[in-house]
């Protein structure tokens, strides 16, 4: 029984290949399937439970991706602690994306009263940290947990320093004062300095962390990053060409460290980098060479599967591209038209799926977040 593997049941393989083609539905039936034939081996039903709610979750049904993360959660609890914990950071993050922050908030909180390791503690500060950062009133706790989390780390885990770091940008960036946002070229200094922290402590043999805390420190002005409220180039306000090309620098250090992933994750890191780098290159004038990769991001999204999370990146990669046509001429025509035909292919705002409230997966930092705690880790 101990070579056997997940893998090896008939329904779940096919369930992948389902999934790989964008067929959620008979993805969902075989994992219900194979779900119903596990029950007395509680493990492996536990493996077809997490997937059916990875799949749920790509597909794009918050309502159906919590129900079932709830049922993986009660399932975990008679099994190893590290399982009951990740399952409920899972949950956690899904009733984040759903708006319930404070039923996120009690499934995130409570691991903390048992939690006996020091990595799970500390994973389980860093989720309740993100959930507390989009709390209306409990907001202000989130610098005390992550301050808790300096005395709980060490040289040898690294990643939680530059975790931290980057959870404490992001919290920065909700809370920074807009009207003040608009009157500079970057966010305020606790926010950069919170950044360029995550990107000194990221463990180098980790091109996943390395990537994303590069793809932060260079993701500073509108467009690059959600929450920063900054001009951009028709405010008619003017961007320093040496930040330009400092943010040109970390992005192409992102791509770098994201190439040495492998399968879906690292196309999806990589193409929302390469739509920031587009922007940039909007942003300093080189048209062509901006347009280009705006091209080759959408050629990268369109080997995906259909997950909401593809819509998502594709909807605003569009939107980039189409900003920059408008502007744009050939052969002293206008390209506007082209710019409206691309935008007309967009879906609107709803549809069949759904984004969820809060965690934007055209931030490469939620990317992260929800690859690391939202389950499918």
């Amino acid at each position: 029984m101990s070579s056997f593997s997940v893998d090896d049941i008939p329904e779940v393989k096919e369930a992948h290949e389902c999934a790989t083609r964008s067929d959620w539905g008979g993805a969902v039936q075989l994992l219900e399937r194979a779900n119903q034939v596990l029950g007395s081996v509680p493990e492996l039903q536990l493996l077809t439970q997490t997937r059916l709610a990875n799949i749920h979750q790509l597909k794009g049904d918050l309502a159906k991706e919590i129900s079932a993360r709830k049922a993986v959660l009660a399932a975990a609890i008679n099994l190893e602690p590290k399982k009951k914990y990740s399952s409920a950071h899972a949950l956690s993050i899904a009733l984040l994306r759903a708006g319930e922050i404070d039923r996120a908030l009690v499934y995130c909180l409570e691991p903390l009263q048992d939690i006996e390791e020091l990595e799970e503690e500390t994973e389980a500060k860093l989720v309740a940290s993100i959930i507390l950062a989009h709390h209306p009133t409990r907001h202000v706790e989130v610098s005390g947990v992550l301050d808790s989390i300096s005395d709980t780390i060490n040289e040898a885990n690294s990643h939680f320093s530059c975790a931290r770091e980057m959870i404490r940008g992001r919290y920065l960036l909700l809370t920074s004062d807009e009207d003040a946002a608009h009157v500079s070229l970057r966010p305020s200094d606790d926010v950069v300095d919170a950044f360029r922290r995550a990107e000194e402590f990221a463990p180098v043999d980790s091109p996943e962390i390395l990537g994303v805390a590069s793809a932060c420190s260079g993701g500073l002005l509108k467009g690059l990053n959600p929450g920063v409220s900054t001009g951009d180039s028709g405010d008619g306000m003017f961007y320093e060409g040496q930040m330009l090309r400092d943010l040109e620098a970390s992005l192409n250090k992102a791509v770098q460290s994201f190439d040495k992933l492998e399968g879906d994750r690292s196309t999806y890191y990589l193409a929302n980098t390469l739509r920031k780098l587009a922007n940039v290159k909007k942003l300093k004038g080189d048209g062509v060479i901006s347009e280009g990769l705006f091209r080759s991001v959408l050629s990268k999204l369109n080997s995906l599967p259909k997950t909401v999370f593809r819509a998502q990146l594709e909807a605003q990669t569009t939107h980039d591209y189409a900003s920059l046509l408008e502007k744009m001429e050939w052969n002293g025509r206008s390209r506007k038209s082209e710019a409206d035909k691309l935008l007309a292919q967009v879906p609107s705002e709803g549809g069949s799926t759904e984004t969820g409230h809060y965690l934007n997966y055209g931030s490469t930092l939620d990317q992260w977040i929800m690859n690391t705690f939202g389950g499918r880790g």
